[in-house]
């Protein structure tokens, strides 16, 4: 990819999409130490967190974090329970999409 493109703004149809792609390849999605605990401690798992951002829905953002990535929550039905995941978004050419999952909740 050039170095020289710009990335345009990113709404939430889009980054739904974008998001639904990455986890398609669990691979490329990685958990924070925090959302580790959260999710052990609210028993959440991992193939939950994967399902939300496969299949999810935005309920905030997308919107730049301090860093310049893009964050956004997104919330689905899994397990009889409503889950949502706070994940951030990076694009790097040299190592491709990414998510990072910040934190997950009930």
């Amino acid at each position: 990819m050039a170095t020289n493109v710009l990335r345009m703004e990113l709404g939430p149809r889009s980054a739904r999409k974008i998001v639904g792609k990455i986890a398609e390849d669990s691979s490329k999605v990685f958990f924070t130490h925090h959302a580790e605990l959260r999710m052990v401690e609210r028993r959440i798992t991992r193939s939950q967190v994967l399902r939300c951002l496969r299949h999810g829905v935005v309920i905030e953002g997308p919107y730049r974090d301090t860093h310049g990535s893009w964050k956004l929550n997104m919330e689905v039905a899994s397990a009889g329970s409503v889950i949502t995941v706070v994940v951030v978004l990076d694009w790097r050419e040299s190592i491709g999409d990414y998510a990072i999952v910040i934190t997950t909740y009930l």
